[in-house]
C-alpha cells in the first residue's frame, strides 16, 4: 500500500464535504416550507425528513472524522456505504418530489 502523504487533509476534506450536503439539505428543507400552503402534509413530511437527515450527517459526522483520521493513519479507511446509500435515497426521493410538484 502506498502511504498517505498527510492523513489528516483527507478526513477533513470529507467531513466538510459531508458538512456542505448536510446545510444544502436543511436550506433545501427550509425552501421546501414555501410550498406548505398548497401541499401541506407532502411538504411538512419531505422537508421533517430533510431537516432530520441533514441534522443526522451534522452529528454523525462530528464522530466518525475522529475515526476516520485515525483509519487513514493506520491505512484501514473504508467507504461509509450506508451513509452513501442513505443520502442518494434521500435525494432520489427529493428529486421524485420536485417532478411531482412540477407535473402536477
Amino acid at each position: 500500500m502506498i502511504p498517505v502523504a498527510d492523513p489528516g487533509l483527507q478526513a477533513e476534506r470529507t467531513s466538510m464535504s459531508w458538512t456542505r450536503t448536510a446545510l444544502a439539505m436543511l436550506v433545501c428543507a427550509a425552501t421546501l416550507l414555501r410550498w406548505a400552503g398548497a401541499y401541506p402534509r407532502l411538504i411538512v413530511v419531505a422537508s421533517a425528513a430533510l431537516a432530520a437527515t441533514g441534522l443526522a450527517i451534522v452529528v454523525l459526522n462530528r464522530r466518525a472524522y475522529r475515526s476516520e483520521a485515525s483509519a487513514l493513519a493506520d491505512e484501514r479507511s473504508a467507504p461509509n456505504a450506508a451513509a452513501i446509500f442513505l443520502l442518494t435515497a434521500m435525494m432520489l426521493g427529493i428529486g421524485a418530489l420536485g417532478l411531482y410538484l412540477v407535473v402536477e
